[in-house]
């Protein structure tokens, strides 16, 4: 969910979210910015896991989805686990 969610759409937690949104337009260029956003969202709106690895295979040239694998480590119980799958931009206005 929180790559789902944009920063400030949750009103009691403005901070939950994650920015990828904010530079998706860039195309693939921003790639290592997109990856250290992930990385740094997903660790602090989920305090019970340590993200490992984060790769972008794809992100559309319009900036609709990006396609990612998150790899983590769940803190409590040392498991390991991973996210992949294409995540799409929310429609709606976004301003």
């Amino acid at each position: 969910m929180v790559l789902l969610t944009r920063k400030g759409e949750k009103v009691l937690d403005p901070q939950y979210g994650c920015g990828i949104w904010d530079y998706l337009d860039e195309g693939i260029t921003i790639a290592p910015l997109l990856i250290g956003t992930i990385h740094k969202d997903v660790s602090r709106n989920v305090p019970s896991i340590r993200v490992t690895d984060v790769k972008l295979a794809q992100v559309g040239e319009d900036g609709s989805f990006v396609d990612i694998k998150l790899e983590y480590e769940v803190k409590s119980s040392m498991m390991r686990g991973f996210y992949e799958g294409r995540v799409y931009r929310p429609s709606g206005n976004m301003e």
